[in-house]
């Protein structure tokens, strides 16, 4: 049949109501009506006669006794389930410290839903055939007999991520301790500072801001907000171009300052607070081990097959040495810290660390968008100089008056003003004028000459 997905009320809350009053035997049902009408298709070839006769088993089919909250019942059922495993072997593998059956999710689910006071006393003031109870309770009873069961938990959650946790943090304090030391050799980072504090200095001149002696990082992120004149004989459009544009011309290594400092990348990914909150769970997890040990121990349980003890004893041993280590470095790492912030001009308690690894990197990339793009305006220029040049020139007419250049123009200027008459270049005569004289001779010419 296909399903009413309510939330079902257990025994208990129906005690004294008008649902108690009520059976299955006492409700007039067309069990065959609705199986016509809202039954699920069929998934073999059994035939729906072999179905109705076997419905009203279904009715007499008895109801499990749920004591717990509907709610609660559920989530604990569907853990169970995830787990598959039986209520006895969940039992036998926290008693006996088994890291095979039960995963570290496992234990983490089996702690979320642990037994609350008051649910284990309504389970064990149940008087009923336990078979009829439901699944969850079913599993409090199992799991009931286990002493100090969240604390066992807690213990075992931490020896199984213990391994996990501490290579985790390995990579991450190399990489925040190889950045510190980075940027403290960095010769390039160091000029490159100083080049744009010059810069500033000049730029703000008898401010307030001017004559200064060094300047939060953050105002290396402030560069391309300065824009500079439209038009500007460079080209450029803000002093952060301005600045790829004077490295470029007179340390071009400059602009690659990142290659001194490839952990610091790394190093702004990293979060300095969750390293060290890592730590100190370490420290406080270890302690409560030995503490927990320390109470079970003097409570002199009998159960020759609770392993808490033994295995974890052995495990305080081999962990120690291994906190006692990263609690060290924790401490230099706070201190380095402290001291690269100081040794940059920053406060370490405004200034998180991460943040000041970003704006370097964040530099670094703007400036590298930067001196792309003056490059490419460069390239530009070029191309339009080379077009301009290779234009073609108009060709001179076939004939009109000389054009005087600006030099010859002015010499004609002085000699007038002097009275220096100029030479004339010869010019060519014209054919018409030689042909009329030729013919005027012709005519003055005496008869008898011919």
């Amino acid at each position: 049949m296909r399903q009413i997905f309510w939330k079902k009320l257990s025994p208990y809350q129906t005690k004294n109501t008008i649902w108690h009053k009520v059976t299955f035997e006492e409700v007039l049902l067309d069990t065959v009506e609705l199986e016509e009408l809202f039954s699920k298709p069929l998934s073999n070839n059994k035939s729906t006669t072999s179905n109705l006769v076997k419905s009203p088993k279904l009715n007499k089919k008895p109801l499990a006794t749920t004591l717990l909250d509907i709610t609660r019942a559920n989530n604990i059922a569907i853990m169970l389930s995830r787990i598959k495993a039986t209520y006895t072997d969940i039992y036998n593998a926290i008693l006996g410290m088994d890291e095979v059956l039960l995963s570290i999710e496992n234990l983490k689910a089996i702690k979320q839903h642990i037994p609350q006071k008051e649910e284990l006393e309504m389970v064990r003031a149940y008087d009923g055939d336990p078979k009829n109870l439901g699944n969850a309770e079913k599993y409090f009873l199992e799991v009931m007999r286990l002493p100090r069961m969240s604390e066992r938990l807690t213990c075992m959650i931490f020896k199984r991520r213990f391994e996990l946790d501490v290579e985790e943090l390995k990579p991450e304090l190399k990489i925040l301790f190889e950045a510190i030391a980075e940027l403290k050799k960095s010769d390039r980072l160091l000029i490159l500072l100083h080049t744009v504090l010059n810069i500033g200095n000049f730029m703000n001149g008898s401010s307030f801001r001017g004559n200064a002696s060094g300047y939060m990082l953050d105002a290396l992120l402030m560069l391309k907000d300065v824009r500079a004149k439209d038009g500007n004989k460079k080209g450029i459009p803000s002093l952060l171009h301005y600045l790829c544009y004077l490295l470029q011309e007179k340390n071009p290594q400059l602009l690659t300052f990142m290659e001194q400092l490839p952990h610091v990348e790394a190093a702004a990914r990293v979060s300095v607070p969750s390293v060290v909150s890592t730590i100190e769970v370490l420290e406080t997890g270890l302690q409560q081990v030995q503490k927990e040990v320390e109470v079970l121990t003097k409570s002199k349980i009998s159960d020759s097959n609770d392993k808490f003890v033994p295995v974890m004893t052995e495990f305080i041993r081999s962990a120690e040495a291994t906190v006692k280590t990263i609690s060290e470095m924790r401490l230099k790492l706070e201190k380095d810290l402290n001291h690269m912030l100081t040794y940059f001009g920053e406060d370490p308690s405004t200034t998180k660390p991460e943040d000041f690894f970003s704006t370097i990197v964040s530099f670094s990339s703007a400036l590298q968008k930067a001196h792309k793009e003056n490059d490419e305006q460069r390239q530009k220029s070029m191309r339009r100089r080379q077009t301009l040049l290779k234009k073609p020139t108009t060709n001179k007419p076939l004939m009109g008056p000389k054009v005087m250049v600006q030099g010859e123009f002015d010499d004609a200027i002085r000699e007038l003003r002097f009275g220096i008459r100029r030479k004339r270049s010869d010019r060519p005569k014209s054919t018409v004028l030689n042909d009329l004289n030729l013919l005027d001779s012709l005519i003055k010419k005496p008869l008898h000459a011919s």
